[in-house]
Parts: structure tokens; sequence; C-alpha cells
């Protein structure tokens, strides 16, 4: 119970204001080919958001992840900041293979209304894998 209250409070608190913040302001701003892009400047367009996000959103969220709950554990910031190095690299290597397929479709075909829930249905799957790599002793 108080490990889901936990994660919901990281979630709600961090994640996703700035990940709304990030989608609606920064996104629309990234394109390799602004001017009548044509389809493969569009695949472009897709495909650098993606990575951007996967780049600078994921190493957000998953230090926040895998630092907020460690620490509000116990109060203990070496607790906290413990999970962090040691998971930090894997959670990002299954990152790696999960979320930029996800934002290249997101981007290439979600409007941007829907984008926000496509990544907040997707991040429930993958917050099931940083919630056993949290709880795995290492």
């Amino acid at each position: 119970y108080q490990r889901s209250l936990r994660m919901a409070v990281t979630a709600g608190l961090f994640k996703n204001p700035i990940s709304q913040i990030y989608l609606s302001k920064v996104v629309p701003h990234l394109n390799v080919c602004s001017v009548n892009p044509t389809p493969m400047g569009k695949i472009m367009n897709s495909a650098m958001k993606s990575m951007v996000h996967f780049f600078t959103m994921g190493s957000l969220a998953n230090a926040a992840v895998l630092l907020m709950p460690a620490f509000l554990k116990n109060m203990d910031p070496n607790e906290g900041i413990n999970n962090l190095v040691t998971k930090f690299e894997p959670s990002m290597k299954v990152g790696a293979l999960f979320w930029p397929p996800i934002h290249f479709l997101n981007y290439h075909f979600s409007p941007l209304h829907y984008r926000q829930l496509v990544i907040d249905l997707s991040s429930f799957f993958f917050a099931i894998y940083l919630s056993y790599l949290c709880n795995k002793s290492i």
C-alpha cells in the first residue's frame, strides 16, 4: 500500500505535469523539416522527437522513480542515491528498447491532444518493470 502511494505521488507531482508541459510546449518546436515536410521529413521529425524525448524525459523520469520512493521509504538520502546508482543503467537499457518505438508511433500518428494519454498508458506497463527493478535486490 505505502509503496504504491509513494509511486503515485512521484508520478502525480513530478512526471505528469512536467511531461504535459514538455509535450505541449517543447515538442512542437522540435522539427528537422519544418517548412512543408515530405513524408520522409515527417518520419525524420518523429524519429528525432522520439530520441530527444527518450534521452531527456526518460532519464528524468527513471531517475525520479528510482530515487524518490527509496528515499521516502526511510527518509534516508543514501538509500535513494544507492538505488539510483545501481539500477539506473538497467532501467535505461530496457527503456531504450521500450520507449523509442512508442514515442515514434506517438509523434507520427497521434494528434497532440492524445499524446499524453498514449504516454500514460505506456508508462503504466513500464512502471510495472520499474517497480520490479526497484524491489529487486542486487
